[in-house]
């Protein structure tokens, strides 16, 4: 939709029906498009609304008129006449006129709030009707159905009608995507975002263990962990808890170490090992031997290995580092081979290279498992994060070389 000056006459013109659809606009100087469907104009200094047909919506009175706010266009629009605002739902029709110092749209269902001149603020619903009084001091939403509210001090929980679901009696709430954390007098207790209690405040501390479940602190430092629907899971007791993936969870206790599914079953069971995740796969180190695992116990790689490492990068696809029988090799995040096992000895990546040895002669691979800077060297380290050089012992003697293996100056000292 534009606007188009014909013989000093303006009119709406479609460009996709290559035709005018609206009156003379000639009145009006400055057309603002809004996609397609309105046209902030301006007459006499005054902003007014007008739909594609030409159509005054808005009278022109206002001082301001702009599409929405935090996120929310149109159909939203804040109205500024003098020192006060009011709001147009041009979805719904439901006009709000200004009279309040401040108007905020909340949401894109259109709930929102109004601000006295003392300060005060009040929510309004979608359809125009005032939901709470004009006594909060601040209020935000949570989730599509609930709003946090700030009354005298106190925090307290309200629904899309205005209906109190917890007291103003709340030292502070912590809202994440689905969940919020309701602390009192260092309680804490847990509310979904459907409006349900889930945990009562009685407990020291609490936070969420991946979407589904949330991992509780009581008094007596005993921990559990809750699935969704308020299920204990593991626990209580004193153990470490650390999310695998929404439904797994590696637990720690008294050295030893456990996958926990949602359900409570394990994946593995208590035993002396260590678990290391990263990149949705956990290194699994057994007595004498290491395997690789996804969180949901599908076996990636064997338990017969001598050594399996994340080979550390600043890129979260740095390949894995594998050893068996004394020779090392790299494998990707699926379990490929990327090199056979092959090399002597192989370092982790930096900056994308890692240093590997082979029969005595020192080299680089990149995270392809390519030998990007042939076995030449008796001796290499591996890049410098800063500098992107790194020391190698040649035949004329130490040097740096830089990532493509050329060398950058000659240390001042002789080979041994």
């Amino acid at each position: 939709m534009v606007a188009v000056d014909s013989n000093a006459q303006v009119w709406l013109f479609d460009a996709q029906l290559d035709k005018p659809i609206a009156r003379n606009l000639a009145d009006f100087p400055e057309l603002i498009s809004l996609d397609r469907a309105y046209f902030i104009a301006t007459q006499n200094g005054k902003k007014g609304l007008l739909d594609q047909s030409g159509k005054i919506i808005l009278p022109f009175e206002y001082d301001l008129i702009h599409s929405g706010s935090d996120g929310y266009p149109t159909p939203h629009f804040l109205l500024t006449k003098g020192r006060n605002q009011g709001y147009y739902n041009s979805a719904s029709g439901h006009f709000f006129p200004a009279k309040y110092p401040a108007f905020e749209i909340m949401d894109s269902l259109g709930f929102v709030e109004a601000t006295r001149d003392d300060g005060k603020q009040a929510l309004f619903a979608p359809d125009g009707k005032q939901i709470t009084d004009f006594e909060l001091e601040y209020v935000y939403r949570f989730g599509p159905n609930l709003f946090v509210a700030d009354k005298n001090g106190k925090k307290g929980i309200l629904d899309n009608t205005g209906k109190l679901i917890h007291p103003f009696d709340l030292t502070d709430v912590r809202t994440s995507e689905n969940y919020a954390v309701l602390v009192k007098d260092q309680q804490q207790g847990l509310l979904l975002d459907n409006g349900t209690l889930l945990l009562p405040i009685h407990f020291n501390y609490i936070e969420g263990a991946g979407k589904l479940a949330f991992k509780a602190r009581k008094p007596d430092n005993a921990q559990l962990l809750y699935d969704r629907a308020g299920r204990v899971v593991a626990g209580p007791g004193n153990f470490d808890i650390q999310t695998l993936a929404d439904s797994c969870f590696r637990l720690s206790k008294d050295g030893q170490m456990a996958i926990l599914r949602i359900d409570g079953s394990f994946v593995l069971p208590y035993s002396e090992r260590s678990i290391h995740f990263q990149n949705g796969l956990c290194i699994v180190e057994e007595p004498g031997k290491w395997g690789l695992i996804r969180p949901d116990g599908t076996q990636v790689l064997p338990f017969k290995y001598d050594l399996i490492a994340f080979a550390h990068d600043n890129s979260e696809n740095a390949p894995i580092l594998l050893g068996q029988q004394g020779k090392y090799g790299y494998l990707d995040l699926q379990g490929r081979p990327l090199t056979a096992l092959e090399y002597d000895y192989a370092d982790a990546f930096a900056y994308g290279l890692a240093a590997v040895r082979k029969q005595d002669k020192w080299g680089f691979v990149d995270t392809s498992g390519h030998l990007v800077i042939p076995l030449q060297f008796r001796y290499a380290e591996n890049f410098d994060f800063e500098k992107q050089e790194t020391v190698v012992l040649s035949d004329r003697g130490y040097v740096l070389i830089d990532r493509e293996g050329k060398i950058t100056r000659d240390f001042p000292f002789d080979t041994p």
